[in-house]
Order: structure tokens, then sequence, then C-alpha cells
């Protein structure tokens, strides 16, 4: 599945980009601005891309009710938790002068509202404890913002019916669909939508509980939801742990949220949030991660055609693998055995994979000394006699039947074959049909062959008198009866 990556502040964010990551404030504000404010500084000191706090008012999230969170009740804890809202220009202008950017998690319509009055977000995050309310999910997606949806405790179930509510009209076409079509199931009715590239969420693994133990992260959740849901999916960080948040960005976490503090006081998230140091080293960490893993194997950088897993760096030691050497004199006529040829460093002739091809049936056209590297034009006996006749039947067939082709282009086109030919035999047993193998470098040759037909084509202008011949050339897919003209 083809992931689209989300647009946050003119950065996106996705499979192919590296990991955005986000300083949580959380509660570590401990009710001074000032301190709010080191945080912002330690953030952007450590290597952040982002500043995130938590905008309610203690209304917001709970009545006074005698339920708690560890020692606190509800009502006190989010007195305490609680980050005032006209904090929130002060906060984004010292966040935007560090060159990150500002955002908040929300909680209630009337935050959505207040949220984006003060401080006008890019996007919005919505708490795993808020993605069954659906109120709020509705005033989120009416912002038209990227939303990213944190999941801890939910089941797939309910993370689908958040997904779908942030869809907005795209949700209420889907859901006609699925009147329409019964038989359609809710994956399938998200990757439809998901398809129209009409979403803008990014999904939050995370583990609910504060600290949460590194044993219990089950980060491979991180490629299973990408996956499932065909989103951008991050790792909400409760651990404390480099080491969580460096497999999650081997396993391809899009954005990592991790708490942050301002120092070693005793605020309210302090035994799950990173120090200004700890902070730094983690991100650091998780950068060099995203680097290691480098792009898509076989990409851009290989050298030579880029379909080796070979780097830049260890472009000099291609030079220092084996190739095969003479390791006797060997005479013209001379048949190639283990005993006169082998596998020897550096790599100046042909690969060791040749060899067994060698081995059938081979002997050296040339006399050849001992220590020279077996190049293929050393290479005579039934391979080059039957490469040969190939490339003579092929030629005769070609649009460049009667016409004059220099002898190091016949030499090379015949060595090109003999090649293929060694190759063939190394997977062809020696009592199998060599009729079949034959064909196969037959085809090859053509290949070739169309090359140099090309090549022509590209010179006719300087070479007028091959102008004939142009007019031939075939094109990919013609048989050879249409080769006249």
């Amino acid at each position: 599945m083809t992931i689209q990556p989300i647009t946050i502040a003119n950065r996106q964010i996705g499979p192919g980009h590296p990991p955005w990551i986000v300083a949580e404030m959380s509660a570590n504000h401990g009710r001074s601005v000032d301190r709010a404010i080191r945080i912002i500084e330690a953030a952007a000191n450590a290597g952040a891309d982002a500043v995130k706090v938590q905008a309610f008012s203690p209304e917001e999230m709970s009545i006074d009710h005698t339920a708690k969170w560890g020692e606190w009740t509800l009502p006190a804890l989010y007195r305490e938790a609680a980050l005032p809202y006209e904090w929130l220009p002060e906060l984004k202008a010292a966040t935007e002068n560090h060159g990150l950017v500002f955002f908040a998690s929300v909680f209630s319509p009337s935050g959505v509202d207040m949220v984006e009055s003060l401080i006008d977000p890019p996007c919005y995050k919505v708490a795993s404890f808020e993605i069954t309310d659906e109120p709020l999910l509705k005033a989120v997606a009416a912002t038209g913002k990227p939303v990213i949806l944190s999941t801890g405790m939910a089941t797939n179930k309910e993370i689908r019916a958040a997904i779908d509510v942030l869809s907005g009209p795209c949700g209420d076409q889907i859901r006609i669909l699925e009147a329409r079509y019964e038989r359609l199931c809710m994956e399938e009715e998200l990757l439809m939508k998901l398809k129209r590239n009409q979403l803008h969420i990014a999904l939050l693994h995370c583990v609910s509980a504060y600290p949460a133990p590194v044993d219990r992260m089950w980060l491979r959740a991180i490629p299973a939801m990408q996956e499932k849901y065909g989103v951008p999916v991050g790792l909400s960080d409760h651990s404390r742990f480099a080491t969580a948040c460096i497999s999650a960005v081997a396993l391809g976490a899009a954005i990592m949220e991790l708490h942050a503090k301002a120092d070693d006081a005793p605020t309210l998230d302090a035994a799950f949030s990173y120090n200004p140091n700890g902070l730094a080293t983690t991100i650091t960490l998780m950068r060099e991660a995203y680097q290691a893993i480098g792009g898509d194997f076989g990409s851009s950088g290989r050298p030579y055609d880029g379909n080796g897993c070979t780097t830049r760096e260890e472009e000099p030691s291609l030079a220092l693998r084996r190739s095969i050497y003479a390791t006797d004199d060997i005479a013209k006529g001379e048949a190639f055995t283990e005993t006169n040829i082998a596998c020897l460093r550096p790599d100046k002739g042909i690969a060791p994979s040749n060899m067994a091809g060698l081995l059938k049936g081979a002997h050296s056209q040339t006399a050849i000394t001992a220590g020279e590297p077996i190049q293929w034009e050393h290479v005579g006996g039934e391979p080059r006699e039957q490469a040969e006749r190939i490339v003579t039947q092929v030629q005769g067939t070609s649009a460049l039947e009667g016409q004059a082709v220099d002898r190091a282009t016949l030499d090379e086109m015949v060595d090109k074959t003999v090649e293929e030919l060694i190759h063939a035999e190394q997977t062809t047993d020696i009592q199998a049909d060599k009729t079949q193998t034959e064909e196969a470098v037959r085809s090859a040759c053509k290949c070739q062959w169309q090359g140099i037909w090309q090549k022509v084509a590209e010179v006719q202008d300087e070479l007028p008198s091959l102008t004939p011949v142009v007019r031939g050339v075939r094109t990919e897919g013609q048989d050879d009866a249409s080769d006249s003209d």
C-alpha cells in the first residue's frame, strides 16, 4: 500500500521522510510560564521539530469526582496540570523564535475554538483518552487541519470509527456508498477514502501507562497500523528509554513524540519525561538511526546501475573483490581446469560466478600467462563457436543484413554472447537440452542487436550511407518477416 504523507507547516511527514520529532510539554510546566519557556529552549537545543502543549481548563476535563490518578483526585490533578490558555500566544512566539512548530492537544469543542482563535495552529493532536469523544473529533475535523490521533487503549473498531468521524464530508460519501453496497466491510471503506487522499490524519501508537515498561511497548504495531489504516504512524513515547525510540524509528515511525522537562524537578509528569540532556541524546540517536536505515534498497546513491547494495563509500573496495585468474601458463587451445584457473583478488577479470561455466568445455583461444586475469576474449571452445553461430544467425535476420558491420562490434557481440552462454551453462545440467539454452541466448543476442540498431538510427545524419538501413530499423514487437523494406 502506498502511504500518502501529510503536510504540517510545509513539512511532509510520512514514509520516505525523516521522523517529525515533537517535544511534549504536558504538565511539566509546573504552572510556571518561565519553566514552560525553558522547556521550549531545551527542545530547540535538542534538535526537536515541534513543541506541543496540552490546552485545557480543569472544567473541561472532569467533574468533581473522587476517582484518582495515582495519589491525585482528578479535579486536583487537572488543576495542577492545566496550562492557562492565555499563555498560548507567548509560548507560540517563543517556539517560533527558535524555528520550531507550535501546536496543541485539545480536549473539548470549546477548547478547539479557543486554540483556533489564540494561535491558529497548523495541526491538532487528539489524545488517546479522547479517541471516542465524537463531539471533540467533529470540532477538530471542522478546522480542516491535519490531525494527529493517539491510539493508546483503543480497539481497531474505535480507531476506525475515529478516522471515519475525522474524515468529515468524505465519511458521509462513503456511508452513502456503504448503504448501496452492503458487502463493503469497514476496512474497505477506509482504504477507499485514503486512496482519494482526502484524509490528513496520522496515528500514534502508544501504551497508556506512565511510565510505560519498555517490554510492553509493542512497537511492531507501528508498521502493522500503517498497513491496516493507510496513514503515517508514529509513536507517543512514555517509556523514557532511548531504546524504544530508536527501535520505533527503525520500524518506520513517521512522528516521534517525547515528553520533555526543563530540569530534574519533581513536576507532575517528570517520571516519564526527558531532561534536556536526555532529550538531546535521544533525538540525536533517533536521527542517526534514520540515517543508518537509509533509503529504499537499490535506490539512488548506488554505484554502477543502482541494482546492487554497494554504497558510494564502499565503491573503492569493489576493486578488491575476486575474479578469475590463470594460476599457470595456459596454451592456446588448452581447456580451462581447476588446476590452471582460480578465483583470486583483485577484481580484474571475469567474475567468479562464471567459474563453473568455464569448466564446462571452454578452452583458451589465446596463450595466457600465469597471473593474468581471464577476460571474455580469452574464452574459446564450444561456447565461442556457439556464440559466433548465434550472432551470425541473428545478424542475418536483422535490419543490418547485408550491411558492413565493423569487426570490433562483431567481436563485442560475440564476447557478450559467450558470457550469456556461460551464464546459461551454469544453470543448465550437462545432460539438459541445449536447444532451449541456445534459444534463450539467441533472444538475449537479439536485444543486443536492437541496441546497435538504435545507435544506427541516432547517427543517421552523420552517416548518410546508412540511411537505407535506418528505414529498416525494427521497433520492439515486430517479427523478423517485417525487416525488409
